[in-house]
């Protein structure tokens, strides 16, 4: 899977005030307040879960390639922002995850994108919990496109079982989770990019166009300031992302407009939770621009979030820069 959005993690702004997500909290001289956050609460928050399937998961009636195995749809997880994030198992045993928006009704999610065409039937098995666990059974007619092939799941009138498991609700309790965990819509970004080699520093802003941020715009920009991208970068620079979604149970989603989604885990990175660390969810290194713990800064007011990295890498010509990357967010 492409580490597509951790490719622009070489731009952005190089300072950034934080502030906690709280609409009461005095500053110390005694003056002006912290900034309103009035952030809605996500409209799924109590119904998101994490349903994992019986038997390891789901086949694919489809191989992939002629592969003699076909993709396993492992688990699905129900987003506070109504969003369905699939984990799939490729033959090779590598996961990868999409995540779509379908249209609810009842216990029907009907989806009808470039990334999912189908519906997921969800039923109630056991009307008591075990442990906070509740049995369902789950009817899928799925198809799935990834890296331009279809991947069909389809299971019988009975549905395949399944096991829910609730991720906690946005709690008024715990507000630096209320605001952080929901569907984020890019509305721009800003960079500060400096050369070390010359002490010269860039500045770039940048506006989504669409409801899509083009990171293309970002790479032709770099490379006028003569950053050095090898050819994998520059495909990898040429996406447009629609959203990020963090989730309860710590996944960190960024979705494209044309699917193959980047996942990573995510977890608080300091006790004023401030600021979060990412962790791909292959479990490798990263690459030159980011690593498993790039940690992101984050200030709230009103609806709004900016998510803030500083990172230090060296091009592909060997020249060191040092850069900030700023995104202007936009609760869903």
């Amino acid at each position: 899977m492409k580490k597509n959005f951790f490719y622009f993690a070489f731009a952005a702004v190089a300072a950034i005030s934080l502030t906690a997500c709280s609409s009461d909290d005095d500053s110390n001289d005694g003056g002006s307040t912290t900034p309103t956050v009035n952030l809605p609460r996500p409209a799924n928050a109590d119904n998101a879960a994490v349903y994992t399937f019986a038997g390891g998961g789901v086949t694919s009636s489809t191989t992939v390639q002629g592969e003699e195995h076909a993709p396993v749809l492992n688990s699905l997880e129900v987003t506070e922002s109504e969003q369905v994030l699939f984990q799939i198992t490729e033959v090779d045993n590598r996961p990868f995850y999409v995540i779509d928006r379908p249209t609810v009704v009842g216990n029907t999610f009907t989806f009808n994108s470039d990334k999912v065409k189908g519906t997921i039937q969800r039923i109630e098995r056991v009307a008591a919990t075990r442990q906070g666990m509740v049995e369902y059974a789950l009817i899928l007619s799925l198809t799935i496109y990834h890296a331009g092939n279809p991947i069909e799941f389809k299971t019988s009138p009975e549905g395949v079982p399944a096991t829910k498991q609730p991720t906690p609700a946005a709690s008024t309790n715990d507000n630096a989770m209320t605001c952080l965990v929901r569907t984020w819509n890019i509305l721009g970004a800003t960079l500060d990019l400096i050369d070390l080699s010359k002490n010269e520093t860039y500045y770039m802003e940048f506006a989504s166009k669409n409801g899509m941020f083009d990171m293309h715009e970002v790479l032709v920009e770099a490379k006028k300031r003569e950053v050095s991208f090898s050819a994998k970068e520059e495909e990898d620079l040429t996406r447009k992302i629609v959203s990020i979604t963090l989730t309860q149970s710590k996944n960190f989603v960024v979705a494209y407009n044309e699917g193959a989604d980047d996942v990573a885990t995510w977890n608080w990175a300091n006790t004023e939770k401030t600021a979060f660390t990412i962790k791909l969810k292959e479990g490798t290194s990263g690459n030159k621009f980011i690593n498993d713990d790039t940690r992101i800064e984050t200030a709230f007011s009103g609806n709004m979030c900016n998510m803030m990295m500083k990172i230090k890498f060296d091009d592909n010509s060997n020249k060191k820069w040092d850069a900030s990357l700023l995104l202007k967010l936009q609760s869903n």
